[in-house]
């Protein structure tokens, strides 16, 4: 079995304990080269010698193609590679892994690697999508925001009342379904009281899908 480069053992001995997976893949891509965490992320025993071929029959059907998009836009265009994707064992099993990567060149410029990182979030996801199921079920409408003010999560309610889908809701997006003469108040009152990590309370008008509330 061929050695791992230096790079990569000195990168693992850094992250091992943390889950983190670390790949150092030479470019035109073929055989990979993978520390032991991204191996587990894709089911495969430390032993195993991953290559591209491999790579692809362990993600997920749905989410092969769009990957493989991206990867070859990261490697062609030099573009930052982010993608959440599924891997499958082959018992069935799947896990949910966040990969971030970019291309490394030499001194000529000249595109050498594609690096990068992955995480296993599948108890993250798990967690997402037991939060979107009661919350789905819930006969109000349920937001969640992230430190910075930003929402991450509109529940089913909210897009079944407003028409707005979810994704255009996302951000600071649910403001445009607030009633416009409301809208000023209503977002700074929101952005005062995340700063000061106070509750938010505020009367406002909200958007009916059938346009009722628009103003």
């Amino acid at each position: 079995m061929t050695k791992p480069p230096f790079e990569l053992e000195r990168m693992d001995a850094a992250v091992r304990t943390s889950g983190v997976g670390v790949w150092l893949n030479p470019l035109p891509l073929g055989d990979l080269v993978w520390n032991d965490n991204t191996k587990a992320h894709f089911h495969l025993p430390p032993d195993a010698r991953p290559t591209l071929e491999l790579f692809y029959e362990r993600l997920h059907e749905e989410d092969r193609e769009r990957v493989r998009v991206s990867i070859d836009r990261a490697v062609q265009q030099r573009h930052q590679f982010d993608e959440v994707y599924r891997t499958i064992g082959p018992d069935g099993s799947h896990k949910w892994i966040h990969a971030v990567g970019r291309v490394s060149t030499d001194e000529s410029g000249e595109p050498t690697r594609f690096d990068g990182i992955t995480l296993d979030i599948t108890a993250q996801v798990t967690a997402q999508q037991r939060l979107r199921e009661f919350a789905d079920a819930a006969p109000a409408m349920l937001w969640v925001t992230e430190p910075d003010g930003v929402c991450s999560f509109l529940s089913l309610a909210w897009t079944q009342f407003t028409g707005q889908p979810e994704t255009a809701g996302l951000g600071f997006g649910w403001l445009e379904m607030v009633h416009p003469d409301d809208r000023p108040m209503t977002g700074a009152a929101f952005r005062s009281a995340n700063a000061a990590q106070t509750d938010f309370r505020c009367e406002h008008r909200i958007r009916h899908r059938d346009g009722r509330g628009a103003g």
